[in-house]
């Protein structure tokens, strides 16, 4: 690899040349990356030239070798003249790979002297041009390059240019900002604007949440609840942060478990914040049924009753068909778990009946999802009655299986 990056024949070197490859092993200890940023900087300096045949124009003691891959890009970086510099720590800020509109709009340069200077960094190889569907775009030669040039960039100047940054991908992209809520999370949390980083990071949460990207969905609402102390304390903080602990608690008990301390502690915060937030009839429900969950699999019957009571008492309050179905769900699952089951069985009618009468209501084959989308209820059909009669050994487990997968096809949205 280091005769090809030389540009010379291993079999026709001259000892001068030999001896820069030694030197060179041994200050990169064979990184590639760094034995190409070397013969790159020697180039540049005009320590080695190629003009016909590679030579060394000064003796090896008097060549400067920086100790890291990062020193000598910063070294290359110092030597570009004046407005190269500025375009490429301009563009480190924009991020890893960019387009030429979304650069044009941010160093608002003259589309020819523009393409000049991108044309030269491309030259310098710190930037490379790949092609996509529709526009140009660029991307930096690999991370430390990108690294470097971006730290050599005052902080309160980056500041500025990520809250531009944000700006114009808002204007630019505003008919699918959706496909830029990362880009727009990164640059308004990196300049310092609290609360569009706090928008577009919920957003993306969400957005996640939509895909089932628990996740990234559980890791996007966590940054949010961190930004959140950052605004002043007042009751539309209490909201947000009311909305996004009911919003995370199920996703918790999706990814972490119903009984990791986490999922405990975003449904005991949301239940304190509940007396001020003034939130929605969802997410006070979506609580509800939260905290009915921490007690019913922890096994504390007589809290899950008391939640239970909650539930039923808000749903008889608001009969919303989710809230009232649901409820009928944690009242059988209450009863379930009498020792033969017979005390299920009237409410799994119950339940059964209103999920015949209100089917076409709900978008998901177990009949109903609670507002967060995540937590999705158990069969409010005849495969209830099918788990009780197996358990009561009235019906082989075969035949409760295949009743499960039946009212798992017939509810199927996709059948």
């Amino acid at each position: 690899m280091l005769d090809a990056l030389l540009g010379v024949n291993a079999h026709s070197i001259d000892s001068q040349l030999t001896a820069l490859k030694r030197l060179i092993i041994e200050k990169t200890e064979g990184n590639p990356l760094f034995m190409e940023e070397i013969v790159q900087a020697l180039a540049e300096e005009g320590a080695l030239v190629r003009n016909g045949a590679v030579k060394l124009t000064r003796p090896l003691d008097a060549l400067k070798v920086p100790p890291t891959v990062q020193d000598i890009i910063a070294s290359r970086i110092d030597r570009l003249p004046a407005a190269e510099k500025e375009l490429l720590q301009t563009l480190a800020v924009i991020g890893m790979e960019f387009t030429l509109a979304l650069a044009g709009e941010v160093t608002k340069k003259p589309d020819d002297e523009l393409n000049r200077l991108l044309n030269d960094l491309q030259l310098a190889e710190f930037i490379y041009e790949q092609p996509v569907a529709h526009e140009i775009e660029y991307t930096f030669k690999h991370a430390p390059t990108r690294e470097v040039a971006y730290n050599s960039e005052l902080l309160e100047r980056r500041k500025e240019l990520h809250e531009q940054v944000g700006a114009v991908i808002e204007a630019l992209y505003a008919n699918s900002i959706d496909d830029h809520l990362d880009e727009l999370t990164e640059h308004y949390g990196r300049s310092g604007n609290v609360r569009k980083a706090l928008m577009y990071q919920e957003r993306s949460g969400r957005q996640a949440l939509q895909r089932s990207a628990y996740s990234e969905a559980r890791r996007c609402l966590t940054n949010a609840l961190e930004l959140l102390p950052l605004l002043p304390q007042d009751a539309e903080r209490d909201q947000r942060e009311f909305a996004l602990q009911t919003t995370l608690g199920p996703i918790l008990m999706a990814t972490k478990g119903w009984t990791a301390p986490e999922t405990e502690r975003a449904y005991r915060r949301a239940e304190d914040l509940l007396a001020v937030s003034g939130a929605a009839l969802e997410q006070r429900f979506t609580l509800l049924v939260g905290l009915f969950g921490l007690a019913y699999v922890r096994g504390r019957l007589p809290a899950a009753r008391e939640r239970l009571k909650q539930t039923l008492e808000f749903a008889k309050e608001h009969p919303e068909p989710a809230f009232v179905l649901e409820a009928c769900h944690l009242e059988w699952s209450v009863a379930f778990c009498r020792r033969t089951g017979d005390g299920a069985t009237p409410h799994q009618r119950r339940l059964g009946f209103f999920s015949r009468l209100n089917s076409g209501r709900f978008p998901c084959h177990t009949a109903l999802i609670i507002p967060s989308y995540v937590l999705m209820v158990g069969v409010p059909s005849s495969f209830g009655f099918a788990v009780i009669r197996t358990l009561r050994g009235f019906m082989r487990p075969r035949l409760c299986r295949w009743r499960g997968n039946s009212e798992i096809y017939l509810r199927s949205p996709l059948r």
